[in-house]
Protein backbone atom coordinates (compact mmCIF):
# COMPACT_ATOMS: atom_id res chain seq x y z
CA UNK A 1 0.00 0.00 0.00
CA UNK A 2 1.36 3.40 -0.94
CA UNK A 3 0.29 6.45 1.04
CA UNK A 4 0.54 9.87 -0.55
CA UNK A 5 0.24 13.18 1.21
CA UNK A 6 -1.24 16.00 -0.85
CA UNK A 7 -0.78 19.76 -0.45
CA UNK A 8 -3.45 20.32 2.21
CA UNK A 9 -1.80 17.70 4.49
CA UNK A 10 -4.74 15.30 4.27
CA UNK A 11 -3.64 11.74 3.64
CA UNK A 12 -4.91 9.90 0.62
CA UNK A 13 -4.49 6.14 0.27
CA UNK A 14 -4.10 4.71 -3.18
CA UNK A 15 -3.88 0.93 -3.37
CA UNK A 16 -1.01 -0.61 -5.25
CA UNK A 17 0.02 -4.25 -5.56
CA UNK A 18 3.66 -3.18 -5.72
CA UNK A 19 6.13 -5.73 -4.35
CA UNK A 20 9.70 -5.07 -3.34
CA UNK A 21 12.36 -6.62 -5.58
CA UNK A 22 13.21 -9.11 -2.80
CA UNK A 23 9.61 -10.40 -2.75
CA UNK A 24 8.92 -10.27 -6.48
CA UNK A 25 12.26 -11.82 -7.42
CA UNK A 26 13.35 -14.22 -4.62
CA UNK A 27 17.13 -14.59 -4.30
CA UNK A 28 17.05 -18.38 -4.64
CA UNK A 29 15.19 -18.15 -7.99
CA UNK A 30 16.84 -15.01 -9.38
CA UNK A 31 20.58 -15.35 -8.77
CA UNK A 32 21.28 -13.64 -12.10
CA UNK A 33 19.76 -10.39 -10.78
CA UNK A 34 21.48 -10.45 -7.39
CA UNK A 35 24.92 -10.96 -8.93
CA UNK A 36 24.38 -7.56 -10.59
CA UNK A 37 22.51 -5.80 -7.81
CA UNK A 38 24.00 -6.75 -4.46
CA UNK A 39 22.00 -4.18 -2.50
CA UNK A 40 18.38 -3.82 -3.60
CA UNK A 41 17.63 -0.70 -1.55
CA UNK A 42 18.60 1.74 -4.38
CA UNK A 43 16.40 -0.28 -6.76
CA UNK A 44 13.52 -0.13 -4.25
CA UNK A 45 13.96 3.65 -3.96
CA UNK A 46 13.98 4.02 -7.75
CA UNK A 47 10.78 1.98 -8.07
CA UNK A 48 9.05 3.79 -5.20
CA UNK A 49 9.90 7.25 -6.53
CA UNK A 50 8.76 6.29 -10.05
CA UNK A 51 5.47 4.95 -8.70
CA UNK A 52 4.89 7.94 -6.42
CA UNK A 53 5.55 10.32 -9.30
CA UNK A 54 2.92 8.51 -11.37
CA UNK A 55 0.40 8.20 -8.52
CA UNK A 56 0.59 11.95 -7.89
CA UNK A 57 -1.28 12.32 -11.20
CA UNK A 58 -3.92 9.64 -10.47
CA UNK A 59 -7.40 10.28 -9.14
CA UNK A 60 -8.62 6.67 -9.26
CA UNK A 61 -7.12 3.67 -7.43
CA UNK A 62 -4.73 1.66 -9.57
CA UNK A 63 -2.52 -1.38 -9.18
CA UNK A 64 1.01 -0.70 -10.31
CA UNK A 65 3.77 -3.18 -10.98
CA UNK A 66 7.13 -3.19 -12.72
CA UNK A 67 9.12 -5.55 -14.88
CA UNK A 68 12.87 -6.05 -14.99
CA UNK A 69 14.73 -7.49 -17.97
CA UNK A 70 18.45 -8.30 -18.03
CA UNK A 71 20.41 -7.78 -21.25
CA UNK A 72 23.53 -9.92 -21.89
CA UNK A 73 26.39 -9.36 -24.34
CA UNK A 74 29.89 -10.74 -24.94
CA UNK A 75 32.78 -8.98 -26.60
CA UNK A 76 36.03 -7.17 -26.09
CA UNK A 77 37.56 -3.73 -26.16
CA UNK A 78 40.09 -2.99 -28.91
CA UNK A 79 42.04 0.26 -28.89
CA UNK A 80 39.50 1.74 -26.48
CA UNK A 81 36.46 0.78 -28.57
CA UNK A 82 34.04 -1.76 -27.07
CA UNK A 83 32.93 -4.42 -29.56
CA UNK A 84 30.07 -6.44 -28.07
CA UNK A 85 27.34 -8.64 -29.52
CA UNK A 86 24.54 -10.84 -28.19
CA UNK A 87 25.13 -14.63 -28.35
CA UNK A 88 28.78 -14.47 -29.41
CA UNK A 89 29.19 -18.18 -28.57
CA UNK A 90 26.45 -20.85 -28.73
CA UNK A 91 26.69 -21.38 -24.95
CA UNK A 92 26.16 -17.70 -24.12
CA UNK A 93 22.87 -16.81 -22.41
CA UNK A 94 20.10 -15.26 -24.53
CA UNK A 95 20.35 -11.53 -25.18
CA UNK A 96 17.33 -10.78 -22.96
CA UNK A 97 16.22 -12.75 -19.90
CA UNK A 98 13.96 -12.17 -16.92
CA UNK A 99 15.52 -12.19 -13.43
CA UNK A 100 14.35 -15.82 -13.25
CA UNK A 101 16.54 -16.49 -16.32
CA UNK A 102 13.64 -17.04 -18.73
CA UNK A 103 14.39 -15.97 -22.30
CA UNK A 104 12.61 -12.88 -23.64
CA UNK A 105 12.56 -12.29 -27.40
CA UNK A 106 13.22 -8.56 -27.23
CA UNK A 107 12.04 -5.63 -25.16
CA UNK A 108 9.39 -4.59 -27.67
CA UNK A 109 7.77 -8.03 -27.64
CA UNK A 110 7.62 -8.42 -23.85
CA UNK A 111 3.97 -9.21 -23.07
CA UNK A 112 1.72 -7.71 -20.42
CA UNK A 113 0.22 -10.31 -18.04
CA UNK A 114 -3.42 -9.66 -19.10
CA UNK A 115 -5.37 -7.24 -21.29
CA UNK A 116 -6.29 -5.18 -18.20
CA UNK A 117 -2.70 -4.00 -17.82
CA UNK A 118 -1.08 -1.26 -19.88
CA UNK A 119 2.37 0.27 -19.81
CA UNK A 120 2.77 3.51 -17.86
CA UNK A 121 6.13 4.20 -19.48
CA UNK A 122 6.05 4.14 -23.26
CA UNK A 123 9.49 2.50 -23.38
CA UNK A 124 11.98 0.52 -21.29
CA UNK A 125 14.60 2.40 -19.26
CA UNK A 126 18.05 1.26 -18.15
CA UNK A 127 18.53 1.31 -14.39
CA UNK A 128 21.63 3.36 -13.64
CA UNK A 129 22.25 1.93 -10.17
CA UNK A 130 25.56 1.20 -8.52
CA UNK A 131 28.85 0.74 -10.32
CA UNK A 132 27.80 0.98 -13.99
CA UNK A 133 29.22 2.70 -17.05
CA UNK A 134 27.51 5.63 -18.78
CA UNK A 135 25.07 3.27 -20.55
CA UNK A 136 24.18 1.17 -17.50
CA UNK A 137 26.46 -1.80 -18.26
CA UNK A 138 28.32 -3.91 -15.69
CA UNK A 139 31.29 -6.00 -16.84
CA UNK A 140 32.84 -9.32 -15.75
CA UNK A 141 35.11 -12.06 -17.11
CA UNK A 142 32.25 -14.57 -17.44
CA UNK A 143 28.47 -14.65 -17.04
CA UNK A 144 28.67 -16.71 -13.81
CA UNK A 145 30.89 -14.14 -12.11
CA UNK A 146 29.99 -12.61 -8.77
CA UNK A 147 32.29 -9.63 -9.41
CA UNK A 148 30.54 -7.23 -11.82
CA UNK A 149 32.01 -3.74 -12.29
CA UNK A 150 31.20 -0.65 -14.31
CA UNK A 151 34.50 -0.54 -16.21
CA UNK A 152 35.03 -2.14 -19.63
CA UNK A 153 38.61 -3.30 -19.15
CA UNK A 154 37.49 -5.60 -16.33
CA UNK A 155 35.75 -8.11 -18.53
CA UNK A 156 34.60 -9.56 -21.79
CA UNK A 157 30.92 -10.01 -20.89
CA UNK A 158 28.46 -7.36 -19.83
CA UNK A 159 24.92 -7.02 -18.50
CA UNK A 160 22.47 -4.26 -17.76
CA UNK A 161 19.03 -4.13 -16.18
CA UNK A 162 16.01 -2.60 -17.95
CA UNK A 163 12.86 -1.53 -16.10
CA UNK A 164 9.31 -0.59 -17.12
CA UNK A 165 6.19 0.32 -15.10
CA UNK A 166 2.67 -0.93 -15.81
CA UNK A 167 -0.76 -0.35 -14.27
CA UNK A 168 -4.38 -1.52 -14.25
CA UNK A 169 -7.50 -0.27 -12.48
CA UNK A 170 -7.71 -1.69 -8.94
CA UNK A 171 -9.93 -4.71 -8.64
Amino acid sequence: MIILEDNDSSVEVIHSSLQTPEKKYPRDECAILYKLILDTSPLEKLIESSVEHHLDKQDIPVDIDYELIIENQRGLTLFGFPLFAPKFFPWDPPQYVTPKNVQVHGLVLYPLPTEQWHWIWDKWHVTMLGDVDDQGWKYAWNFNSKAWRGRTFLGCVRRRVWMRLRERPSL
